[in-house]
Formats: structure tokens, sequence, C-alpha cells
């Protein structure tokens, strides 16, 4: 093989590599997948590494970024909770209220 032959190979093969391994990675790290999804799609990329890391990649979801925010933050994500019931009608205004007092420690403008 000639040197412009290997350089070739190595333009192509190392990122797809990397891109193979972050899938890998990104597979094991998700929190929404269970235990078998995770085998079935780590099989898929093992046995398939090109398809099956384009499809994982076209049929992953992506994060909304507004709900990564509400999930970090448990005041926040306890305080959506209580708008929830309270759209939902079951806790009344005065109700909410106290909880939200409760929950930030100070008043908050309707």
């Amino acid at each position: 093989m000639t040197i412009e032959g290997v350089m070739g190979s190595l333009v192509v093969s190392v990122p797809a590599i990397i891109l193979i391994g972050f899938t890998v990675v990104d597979v094991v790290r998700r929190r929404d997948l269970s235990i078998g999804r995770k085998i079935i799609w780590l099989a898929v990329v093992v046995v398939l590494p090109v398809f099956g890391t384009f499809f994982y990649l076209l049929a992953r979801p992506f994060p909304d970024p507004i709900m990564q925010r509400v999930e970090r933050n448990d005041r926040t994500a306890q305080f959506v909770k209580l708008l929830e019931q309270r759209e939902r009608g079951s806790l009344s205004g005065e109700e909410l209220e106290e909880a939200t007092l409760r929950l930030f420690g100070d008043k908050v403008d309707s």
C-alpha cells in the first residue's frame, strides 16, 4: 500500500471509530433507555457499526433544554408540579400560594 492509501484509510476510519465510540458511550449513559433497549442498541452498533450508529443517531431524541433545567433544580421542578396541579384544579389559589411560600420562603407575586 502507498502512503496515500494509508492516509486515506486513516482519514475515513479514525472519525468513524470515534463516532462509533461516542454512540456506545451515549447508549450506556442514557437514563431514558431500559437495560433491554440498551442491549439491543449496543448489539446493533457492534454488529452493523456504520449503519447501526447512523440509525441510532437518527432515532435518538434531542433533549429539551427547558426540561433539563427544570430537572436539575428541585425547587423549580416542584413549583412546576404545583402549577400543573393548580391548572388541573386539584389545588386552589390559596393552597398554591401557601405551597409556594413553603417552597421558596418568601411571597411571590401572582
